[in-house]
């Protein structure tokens, strides 16, 4: 009995972590594949919770699994002004640097949600996990010289995107399963918690 309500506390608590991040500020992505073994990576974004200047943001990829093809740059929402720098630069196989999105407003900010841009890469199928930051086909990492800062002046890059974004991509689909630090914590109380009933039944 004690395991079915601690794995039932557990699925509450974790449901709880997601939930209460799923409405905070936030970087994330939609994937599709296309006809002919091809890939799209739209990165979206969400600046609901409070107001932000913008910022950039680059991205890794695997060369030995995907092969660039495009970036375009999302429709600029109203409350933007420019794409952040302005949209980046193909630097070499593996890695597309300095995209983004931004405004000059100083007073009100960006407090839409909407898409940033799109990837375009073929599909090759080979992996080498160690060509990314993430350990993953594709990493989507803070840009160091144009941070997302907040309307507060404030470098929120980490509280946007963790330690990265990191998807793996299989033939069968996307794998992409963010937990937050909070959670981690939570799980590990459990867990202790889990272990100490245990060993005094």
């Amino acid at each position: 009995m004690t395991s079915t309500f601690m794995k039932k506390a557990l699925g509450a608590l974790v449901a709880s972590g997601l939930m209460v991040t799923a409405s905070a500020n936030s970087i994330g992505y939609t994937g599709s594949f296309t006809a002919g073994g091809g890939l799209t990576i739209n990165v979206t974004y969400d600046f609901s919770e409070f107001a932000m200047f913008g910022g950039g943001l680059d991205l890794y990829y695997d060369p030995n699994a995907i092969e660039f093809v495009s970036y375009t740059q999302a429709a600029l929402p109203a409350d933007a002004q420019a794409a952040a720098s302005p949209a980046g630069v193909l630097v070499g196989p593996g890695l597309y640097e300095g995209f983004g999105i931004g405004t000059f407003e100083f007073f009100n900010g960006m407090t839409s949600v909407g898409d940033m841009g799109s990837f375009v890469f073929n599909i090759l199928g080979g992996t080498d996990p160690s060509a990314t930051p993430c350990g993953t086909t594709i990493c989507i990492v803070g840009n160091p010289v144009n941070p997302f800062v907040s309307l507060a002046g404030e470098d929120v890059t980490a509280v946007l995107l963790g330690d990265g974004i990191s998807i793996g991509i299989t033939a069968d689909g996307f794998a992409h399963v963010p937990v937050p630090a909070a959670v981690w914590l939570m799980l590990s109380g459990l867990a202790a918690l889990v272990g100490l009933g245990r060993h005094r039944v």
